[in-house]
């Protein structure tokens, strides 16, 4: 009896009782009325704080956007002045009121050369020379009957070219030293330098960041006589595809440009041609000058306004002078990328640009290279057109790509 007693109560033990209930069914208890006062009393407050912010948000704006137009009104006053005074020479010894248009006999001779004039004469990448530079010349007399310094004075642009300068670009005239103008006027035609701006910008242009360190590398190259044999005119494939070789120059070349959103065609083409221009640079040469496309020859404004290294490497000339006179305006990170994605080579689709023959070392193919050095050959999406309308001024439509070529045919047997 005492071992039945046992299971029975073992048996109850294990039974589940009757009122207990699944853990979802079970309902949280309600909030008081107080707490509920309380909870929409402080979204009242977090939503009464939020239009406060933003009204302080929007008044930030607004008084940005005054402060920007008082800037705008102020250079416009300034550039009207400007102009004012160059339609009415002063008599003092200050050539111009502006202290950037000055010319001074004693400690400091500066020029003013119009640029607009000189690609009306030039053409956009002409290049300066002894004898056409003459043609542009226009003699203007020294104030106070000051003595005539050797070079002579170029003259400005009309007064309305100045007014209507666009804000935030370069006015048409720039201001050039006299030792800059005579180096330029009698130095050889590959001879002459451009005028680069190689210090660090900041970290939004890290793309241009890349080719601040080839100063060093010019001093370094320069400085030893073996580098020239060490960097042959014509680099190698692999070296320039690659980088990480015992050629320093096609090392940099790589490095600047591999990081490109270029299409690999394209990424090499410019590879391949700134080895070129950039040994030029290195080691100025009538040799080294003709290996490189012609209109990759720096123009009148890349001699005398100092820009990005990054200018020089764009095969067309205008494309390089509207850069340097409205990168004020663009975010250059947002102009390189959408410039690198336009940027094709005609009727090359998907061909193979490296060959290898006899198994010797792979090589670009003679139909890649005629190509690239070829600048009639290279395209922009008509994208880069309608984004930067101020940017491709002067340039031949020819080059401009119609995104339809990428569109697959209309069937018109169904229609």
């Amino acid at each position: 009896m005492p071992r039945a007693s046992t299971m029975n109560d073992s048996t109850v033990a294990c039974t589940p009782t009757l009122s207990s209930r699944p853990p979802q069914s079970r309902q949280l208890p309600r909030r008081s009325a107080g707490a509920l006062i309380r909870k929409r009393e402080r979204d009242k407050q977090n939503q009464k704080n939020k239009r406060e912010r933003e009204r302080e948000y929007v008044a930030g704006l607004e008084a940005k956007v005054q402060s920007l137009e008082k800037e705008l009104a102020i250079s416009n006053v300034q550039h009207y002045s400007y102009a004012k005074s160059v339609q009415s020479p002063p008599t003092d010894h200050t050539f111009a009121s502006d202290t950037n248009c000055r010319v001074s006999s004693d400690t400091e001779e500066r020029i003013v050369i119009s640029c607009t004039m000189a690609d009306a004469v030039l053409g956009a990448s002409a290049q300066l020379s002894s004898s056409n530079f003459e043609e542009i010349i226009g003699a203007i007399p020294p104030p106070n009957n000051a003595p005539i310094p050797s070079t002579s004075f170029v003259p400005f642009t009309p007064p309305s070219t100045l007014v209507n300068v666009l804000p935030c670009s370069l006015p048409d005239s720039a201001v050039v030293s006299l030792e800059l103008l005579n180096r330029v006027i009698t130095s050889p035609d590959w001879n002459r330098a451009p005028a680069w701006s190689l210090s660090q910008s900041n970290r939004s242009h890290q793309h241009f960041d890349r080719t601040a360190s080839f100063l060093p590398l010019l001093a370094q190259l320069q400085a030893d006589p073996a580098m020239k044999l060490v960097c042959p005119p014509i680099a190698k494939t692999l070296d320039l595809l690659f980088g990480g070789s015992s050629n320093p120059l096609a090392n940099f070349v790589h490095s600047i440009i591999v990081h490109l959103p270029c299409r690999p065609p394209e990424k090499f083409g410019i590879i391949y041609v700134s080895y070129l221009y950039l040994r030029w640079l290195v080691w100025p040469s009538q040799e080294s000058f003709c290996h490189f496309p012609e209109e990759l020859r720096p123009t009148i404004l890349q001699l005398v306004e100092r820009h990005y290294l990054n200018f020089d490497l764009i095969p067309w000339p205008q494309l390089r002078d509207n850069l340097i006179r409205y990168s004020l305006r663009h975010d250059l990170e947002s102009v390189l990328s959408l410039y690198c994605c336009s940027l094709r080579i005609k009727d090359w689709g998907e061909m193979n640009f490296i060959c290898r023959k006899n198994d010797e070392d792979p090589q670009f193919s003679d139909e890649f290279l005629r190509k690239i050095t070829d600048i009639s050959q290279w395209t922009l999406l008509e994208t880069f057109w309608s984004e930067y309308p101020d940017l491709v001024q002067g340039l031949p439509l020819e080059i401009m790509l119609g995104l339809d070529i990428f569109m697959p045919a209309a069937d018109t047997q169904h229609i």
